[in-house]
């Protein structure tokens, strides 16, 4: 990538959201709104960066770029003032953002890292000094619109600026932009406040560059539901929602089974193999992964990065959480897995539990291959069942115990009374 800079906008309060955190370090699937723009920009090749921040959540998003690996410089914009004031911060607080900057949104992510790089790549062959991001949108209210003229772009005008011939136009601008950094600069300054809000607004370096004969191009998406922010709890949940229809999506043209994908809940980085089968209302979280010809749900609940393995069964009210289900285990009613390994070909009983916490800690219970856990097993972690262990209905097998191979235990506490054959 040539040498280019993000310029990250994330100062906002987040009034909308009525929350004291950042709506750019709420969670969205797992991860905060950030670590998606982040994440983008880095696979685009943009590996550097400036975030403008505020003095409330600057911690938060240097946590936040460490996580993804992206470098960012931080910048304070102790008073909002409009995004061309935001950039300017960010000029002040940087020695050198390089040749050119691609500004962007912090509260926008959605935006892919092939987007990212159509804009980039647009922005260096035509040799622009400005190329920005805009999109059709059927519904543009609350959207600054692309004003045009012979179908160049002359002006962008916010929501509450419009007149109303210009109400109807149905392309948005995205606010997403690729400058040369020395154009920017130049003509940045001259940006005013005369608006209804009184902000400095970076959109009206628009209508600047093209009165001092700046080239101006754009590159026009019409999946528009990239191009959507958060500004409220609203806009979270329907940004949540599309993005579990996207990987729903993807995973059945991969050749995944969804039943149901309006109940079916995936988060947009769990592995799912082939010929799987997912059943409604199932639940299944950031980091984990499940193989090839397994059968999940319905009302299943897999997360922390738990593993289920080929040909394992996870079924009816089971919650499986940071484990590890081998290849054609059973778990198929009303249990609970917790911090554990369970083998091959082992089943579990309804109601089985294994008890990973003591108040304190968090403990490992290991099943082992071919083992029965009678239903209403409780198994205190740490503990160990060798292969083929069987174990009566109703079993507290209690801590620190490590059971035979193929051994009966049964009762309360658990008592071994016979080996099986």
């Amino acid at each position: 990538m040539k040498n280019i800079t993000a310029v990250v906008l994330a100062a906002g309060k987040s009034k909308r959201m009525r929350s004291s955190t950042s709506k750019v370090l709420h969670k969205l699937q797992g991860k905060t709104v950030i670590s998606y723009v982040y994440s983008s920009l880095k696979k685009a090749g943009v590996g550097k960066a400036v975030t403008v921040a505020s003095i409330d959540n600057i911690n938060g998003l240097k946590k936040e770029a460490e996580k993804v690996g992206i470098r960012s410089l931080f910048a304070i914009q102790k008073q909002q003032k409009g995004t061309s004031d935001a950039v300017r911060t960010a000029f002040k607080s940087a020695i050198s953002l390089g040749n050119s900057i691609i500004v962007t949104s912090g509260d926008m992510p959605l935006v892919s890292n092939s987007t990212y790089k159509k804009l980039i790549n647009k922005f260096y062959r035509t040799k622009a000094d400005c190329t920005m991001l805009t999109g059709k949108m059927p519904e543009p209210y609350g959207y600054g619109r692309i004003i045009r003229s012979s179908n160049k772009i002359i002006d962008i005008r916010e929501e509450k600026d419009l007149v109303q011939a210009e109400r109807s136009i149905d392309e948005i601008n995205a606010g997403v932009y690729v400058f040369k950094t020395s154009a920017l600069k130049k003509f940045i300054k001259n940006i005013k406040n005369k608006n209804r809000q009184k902000e400095f607004y970076l959109t009206d370096i628009i209508s600047l560059f093209v009165q001092n004969g700046q080239i101006v191009n754009s590159v026009t998406l019409q999946n528009f539901e990239e191009l959507q922010g958060i500004n409220t709890r609203e806009d979270l949940r329907h940004l949540m929602s599309i993005l579990w229809k996207w990987k729903n999506k993807e995973l059945m043209v991969k050749g995944v089974t969804i039943e149901d994908p309006d109940t079916t809940y995936i988060d947009m980085d769990v592995v799912i193999g082939k010929d799987t089968v997912i059943k409604p209302f199932t639940v299944i979280e950031s980091g984990t992964k499940v193989g090839s010809n397994c059968e999940i749900g319905p009302f299943s609940h897999i997360r922390n990065s738990a593993v289920i393995m080929d040909t394992a069964e996870v079924g009816n009210f089971v919650e499986v959480k940071k484990s590890i289900i081998k290849p054609g285990a059973k778990a198929k009613h009303l249990s609970y897995l917790g911090d554990s390994v369970v083998g091959k070909k082992a089943n579990i009983g309804a109601g089985t539990i294994t008890a990973n916490f003591d108040g304190k800690n968090k403990f490992v219970t290991n099943i082992g291959d071919n083992c029965y856990i009678g239903s209403n097993t409780v198994l205190i972690a740490p503990v160990t069942l060798k292969k083929g262990v069987k174990t009566g209905s109703g079993t507290v097998v209690t801590r620190n115990q490590i059971i035979p191979q193929n051994s009966l235990i049964v009762g309360v506490p658990g008592k071994i009374i016979k080996k099986l054959k």
